[in-house]
């Protein structure tokens, strides 16, 4: 047994020896890339590709989910309003089918429960047609308070940020691989990159939709599919005025910025069409996690943390949770 770990222990030594060697190569040869994407939209598709696919978006009431919904109508999508907000959800779907004449309807759907989702395919197949372009969404950020939340609100987040992802994206994902084409959107979070102990099971929660994101490209690469998968890392949004007031009583809030939902929704239009596996909204900062990424563990959380303390101002905590106090209202971050 002794044997054996030393065997394997050589084995990976040697392969870290070779990473260690080859990772900056890497690391700007990908920053190299990101930029010219950046800078250059050579690699685009036509729009014309997306008129007429169904676009199915979880949590699109209202929201950047609402923008994502008319980015891609104007572009000839029929486009499914999926959301538990019922009045909301009949007002955006009317308001995209009368603007931009494309086939629109709203679902009433909890995403937490697998039988909606089942009868949800049946139901957009038969009114709109097959769904080739899944972005999901619907996502939350509540808390009764920071620390020691409730149990049932440490399930509901997980179940609506990644579970609802991970079950909606197995119910649907199997028809695009039998048609050859199609796109998985996930909304993760620069929450995910950078976390915050604000934050922190949010964060946990959007990490572990870019780690799908990551394993389901994979899977598509290794079965030669041409559906696409793409995972998107936006900053704070203005969708929400919660978000906006946790700005206000950040210390360092003149280092972070907000974004309007239409500008995100244009970069994720724009990703989709190139082909891109996973971008962050603004672009430039996955060059930035890419360098911070090649520190040592000790020196990133470190350097995190200093970062983190600028912001907490004497009574964060408090002021946070009032803000981020639990309702039935959806949070971007």
């Amino acid at each position: 047994m002794n044997g054996q770990i030393l065997k394997t222990e050589a084995i990976y030594s040697f392969l870290v020896l070779i990473h260690f060697f080859l990772y900056p190569i890497l690391v700007i040869v990908a920053i190299l890339e990101e930029l010219q994407k950046w800078f250059t939209n050579d690699k685009c598709r036509s729009p014309h590709t997306l008129s007429g696919e169904v676009a199915l978006i979880t949590g699109s009431a209202r929201g950047l989910g609402r923008d994502i919904a008319i980015a891609l109508a104007k572009l000839g999508c029929h486009i499914a309003i999926v959301d538990v907000q019922e009045k909301l959800g009949e007002q955006t779907a009317t308001s995209i089918a009368e603007k931009y004449n494309v086939k629109t309807k709203f679902y009433k759907i909890d995403v937490r429960d697998y039988q909606q989702l089942l009868d949800l395919q049946k139901s957009i197949t038969t009114d709109l047609g097959v769904v080739t372009i899944l972005v999901n969404n619907a996502g939350i950020l509540t808390m009764s308070t920071i620390e020691n939340p409730p149990v049932h609100e440490v399930h509901r987040m997980v179940d609506v940020n990644f579970t609802a992802t991970f079950l909606i994206t197995e119910i649907f994902l199997p028809k695009m691989k039998e048609l050859n084409r199609g796109y998985i959107v996930n909304i993760s979070s620069l929450s995910a990159m950078y976390p915050h102990y604000v934050f922190n099971l949010y964060a946990a929660t959007k990490a572990a939709l870019r780690n799908l994101t990551a394993s389901l490209c994979i899977d598509l690469l290794e079965s030669k599919s041409d559906v696409r998968a793409l995972v998107v890392c936006p900053s704070f949004l203005t969708t929400n005025k919660r978000i906006t007031e946790l700005l206000k009583i950040v210390k360092m809030g003149r280092l972070l910025f907000d974004i309007d939902g239409e500008v995100v929704a244009e970069y994720i239009v724009r990703a989709m069409l190139r082909g891109d596996v996973e971008i962050t909204v603004p672009r430039i900062l996955i060059v930035a996690y890419r360098l911070l990424a090649t520190l040592p563990m000790s020196i990133l959380e470190k350097t995190i943390a200093t970062f983190g303390k600028l912001g907490k101002t004497k009574n964060f905590e408090s002021e946070a949770t009032q803000i981020l106090k639990a309702d039935d209202v959806p949070m971007k971050l």
